[in-house]
């Protein structure tokens, strides 16, 4: 049972359009969110399969903060059904109606967003 920040983070990823290329935003950017944050042991980090949060990097790095890790079960969208769609809201109402030149413009006009809502 959750009762109190910092003790279940749920992670996703997705990517923007810029001018000329693309980039990706993840949700609890990892050392991000440990710097920040600082959570204690114990904490559960639930994602999706993707290979990026399975990799041996990433699970190393959940390990060292003695993070439990926590996963939809494959072909299960909805396990992670409330990251997803926090990222269609993002998109929906910051990223679609916007062109960013850069990434600085994203990272700041995205950053607005997130401090509004």
């Amino acid at each position: 049972m959750v009762s109190g920040i910092n003790q279940f983070w749920r992670a996703d990823i997705t990517y923007i359009r810029l001018l000329e290329e693309f980039v990706y935003l993840a949700v609890a950017a990892l050392e991000m969110a440990f710097a920040r944050r600082r959570p204690a042991p114990g904490l559960v980090h639930h994602s999706d399969q993707g290979v990026q949060y399975a990799s041996h990097d990433y699970v190393a790095r959940l390990e060292t903060h003695q993070v439990r890790i926590s996963m939809s079960r494959r072909g299960n969208p909805w396990d992670n059904a409330t990251c997803e769609s926090f990222m269609k809201t993002l998109k929906c109402e910051e990223v679609y109606r916007s062109e960013y030149r850069n990434l600085a413009e994203a990272r700041a006009r995205i950053g607005e967003f997130l401090e509004e809502i």
